[in-house]
């Protein structure tokens, strides 16, 4: 298809419209518009992509937003068209849910919390594209407060005994990856070594809300507990101790068949309390109900002030 308009005034209309929306306004395609700009001379001449440009697009392609920062005098028009060249592909899904998919991003204390609980109670699928929360029913609850911090409307799965919430986002897992949240994680996790200090306490909430557990012994004695793989559980234990000035936990193995490789601390009395009383510090509300109510009936049953 051809179509007939003055030099000037294409070059007028397209500084004011773009191509684009020129394109839209006259019926014609793109590339019909554009032949008229090769014309006319009214294209400029892209200058060649260098090495260091590849090799950026190479190892960011994945990351768009950081992609364009790196290659601000390119857009991303012609990115795409590089990297397809490159033969660099890369199947962009239309997303059905709603995700803050930067949320591990950065610490503070919403993200470390949830980290903790991904660590605990958490999983990478194989296919790296989606981390999941599998919990009992009766902790809906949380998953409720997770969706919504983590500002999605993906829905929560219910079966017989169980709840499950997907967040499905490759960039999030290659962040929680980067993290130390990786798959088939239960004997490979370590303490994030990045996590700031002033964290260390909702990211323990949130692995004590799920491999954790609050006890009492008759009439009303308070253990508080831990379990993990070794290492973390080590590594856990000396954080606890410098973060709460509390003793060093005696290392305990589970020896039963089905908790194999797993290893526990216990913390008790006074020492139980000083915890829990520093997890729940600043906490936003944001913790496992029914963990946080065996604490507070033990403190009123004490006659504590809450």
């Amino acid at each position: 298809m051809s179509f007939e308009i003055d030099k000037k005034e294409l070059l007028t209309q397209i500084k004011q419209k773009g191509y684009v929306k020129l394109a839209k306004e006259l019926h014609i395609g793109k590339t019909t518009l554009f032949r008229k700009m090769k014309e006319y001379n009214l294209t400029t001449k892209q200058k060649p992509w260098t090495t260091t440009e590849k090799e950026i697009i190479k190892k960011y392609y994945f990351d768009g937003t950081k992609l364009f920062s790196l290659l601000p005098q390119r857009t991303p028009c012609a990115i795409y068209h590089i990297a397809h060249k490159m033969k660099i592909h890369r199947h962009v899904k239309p997303r059905k849910y709603t995700l803050n998919t930067k949320f591990f991003s950065k610490f503070n204390p919403t993200s470390s919390y949830v980290l903790g609980w991904l660590y605990s109670d958490g999983n990478i699928t194989k296919d790296l594209r989606t981390a999941r929360l599998h919990l009992q029913k009766k902790d809906v609850t949380i998953l409720k407060k997770i969706k919504c911090v983590m500002n999605s409307n993906q829905p929560i799965y219910y079966n017989a005994n169980a709840v499950e919430l997907k967040l499905h986002s490759t960039l999030m897992v290659k962040t929680l990856r980067g993290l130390g949240c990786v798959e088939r994680k239960s004997k490979k996790i370590t303490f994030p070594k990045n996590i700031p200090k002033r964290y260390h306490r909702a990211f323990i909430r949130g692995y004590f809300d799920g491999d954790g557990s609050i006890m009492f012994n008759k009439p009303n004695t308070i253990k508080v507990n831990f379990s993990g793989n070794r290492k973390f559980i080590e590594q856990l234990n000396k954080i606890i101790n410098a973060d709460v000035c509390i003793p060093i936990a005696k290392l305990i193995e589970n020896r039963k068949k089905e908790h194999s490789s797993v290893w526990m601390i216990y913390f008790y009395g006074d020492n139980a309390r000083k915890l829990c009383k520093w997890m729940y510090q600043d906490s936003n509300r944001l913790y496992l109900n029914r963990k946080h109510d065996r604490y507070i009936r033990h403190l009123r049953l004490r006659g504590e002030k809450i």
